[in-house]
């Protein structure tokens, strides 16, 4: 089976994938995106902003790609129906009453640290700087 080249519909998806790692840093952890094991998201109201403007320039750009397969027009249905269900719950203010003990937020930072490697003193000081980020995540107040 020959590799398939990557589309301009697939460079949209990945880099659909650093934009999601940047503002969710947990789910980075999630799979396996090292980088962003000492990072939390920006929980406030203007993080979920930046990431609601990022879905749409995103949505936007991959809407108006043209497919050039199948698996082009699975990736732009798919990712499109992501990304529009991500904005409406955004539209509908979800992410300012997302609290339950099992999934919000709030319990994706607890759960971020049960994923993350602890091998080594790297490991060790990538959940200390993410442990350091907690205030952060939680206020929306960035340290420059």
């Amino acid at each position: 089976m020959s590799e398939r080249t990557p589309t301009p519909i697939d460079h949209i998806a990945e880099a659909w994938v650093d934009t999601l790692v940047a503002h969710e840093p947990t789910i980075g952890t999630m799979i396996g995106r090292n980088e962003a094991n000492g990072k939390l998201a920006d929980l406030s109201p203007a993080g979920a902003e930046a990431h609601a403007a990022d879905a749409r320039a995103t949505l936007a750009e991959l809407s108006a790609a043209v497919p050039i397969d199948a698996v082009d027009a699975v990736t732009q249905a798919d990712l499109g129906a992501e990304l529009r269900l991500s904005l409406a719950e955004h539209e509908a203010s979800e992410h300012l009453r997302n609290l339950n003990v099992i999934a919000s937020p709030v319990q994706d930072i607890r759960d971020s640290f049960d994923l993350m490697p602890l091998e080594g003193a790297d490991d060790w000081e990538a959940v200390a700087e993410r442990l350091r980020a907690v205030p952060a995540a939680l206020s929306g107040h960035r340290e420059s």
